[in-house]
């Protein structure tokens, strides 16, 4: 773990969208974190989600970066039954 790229979702985890089986989750980035490492955190709770849920995998569908009010990384994913 590098204390220099830091991760977090305070906890919020996934929600859905108006789209069935899909589902965007926040990964909050801190000092030199960028999207490549909030796109592996998501995978990791990706992963974890899937353990679970009904789901059998996922896909990710977009990722964006939103830096106010603070830094994190905006994912949409579809998760396949």
């Amino acid at each position: 773990m590098n204390i220099f790229k830091t991760t977090a979702t305070y906890g919020n985890g996934f929600k859905r969208t108006e789209v069935e089986n899909e589902y965007s989750i926040r990964i909050f980035t801190g000092g030199f974190a960028g999207v490549t490492t909030a796109t592996e955190r998501a995978k990791k709770e990706a992963e974890r989600f899937l353990e679970e849920s009904k789901f059998s995998g996922y896909e990710i569908l977009d990722a964006r970066r939103i830096w106010l009010p603070f830094s994190c990384v905006e994912f949409t994913l579809m998760f396949r039954s």
